[in-house]
């Protein structure tokens, strides 16, 4: 038979033991500390030098259990006074430029911070110069269609086509082409033309039965 420990025995029924207190518990101050570190913007990994006698681990836990958060930078969405005053400087009619120069920071961060609070994103645009670009006229079109009838492909077709690129002479070609019947679909329907003329040749359309 099991016996019971006469520890377990002893113990008051309906009490719950105590917790254990460490001799090495944190301290009010260091607490005050973490918390004022903090709010200065410092990482758990530049704390470490004011506390010598805790672990790293020991001082993430602690900031973990104390549930100390660092707040917000300046310009972010969250920092709702930022918000506030760029789209007061935005509502005013400035510039993403104008507003960075004033804050001494890049556009991308004053335009990231404006895309958050509903304003569209800012994008760099660089105008290239517009190609004129020359329409095919009908007689090379006719002639390219000619080209194609007769088999030339690839650099031959280039080369008799050489006031247009390549590039223009490929992209010509699949258009004319992508509606062509394949070698295949021609002989299918070769044959059926000649089958049906075949038939219609031995039709007698003296006899009765065609008019009933």
């Amino acid at each position: 038979m099991h016996m019971k420990s006469p520890t377990l025995l002893n113990e008051p029924q309906g009490k719950l033991r105590k917790r254990k207190r460490y001799k090495n518990g944190w301290t009010p101050a260091e607490n005050a500390l973490i918390r004022k570190l903090v709010k200065k913007g410092f990482t758990t990994e530049k704390m470490a030098p004011y506390f010598p006698n805790r672990t790293l681990w020991a001082l993430k836990h602690q900031r973990f259990s104390l549930k100390i958060k660092r707040e917000p930078p300046w310009f972010s969405p969250q920092n709702k006074q930022c918000v506030a005053e760029l789209v007061k400087f935005k509502m005013a009619g400035y510039s993403h430029k104008q507003i960075a120069a004033r804050y001494a920071v890049s556009i991308q961060k004053i335009s990231w911070v404006l895309c958050k609070a509903g304003f569209p994103q800012f994008r760099r645009v660089v105008k290239m110069p517009a190609k004129k670009k020359k329409r095919w006229s009908d007689v090379e079109i006719e002639l390219l269609r000619k080209d194609l009838k007769r088999g030339i492909r690839g650099g031959q077709l280039h080369e008799r086509h050489s006031q247009r690129t390549p590039r223009a002479v490929d992209k010509k070609v699949y258009q004319i082409t992508r509606f062509w019947p394949t070698p295949q679909e021609t002989a299918r329907r070769e044959t059926l033309a000649r089958h049906n003329a075949a038939k219609a040749l031995k039709v007698d359309w003296d006899t009765p039965s065609h008019w009933q």
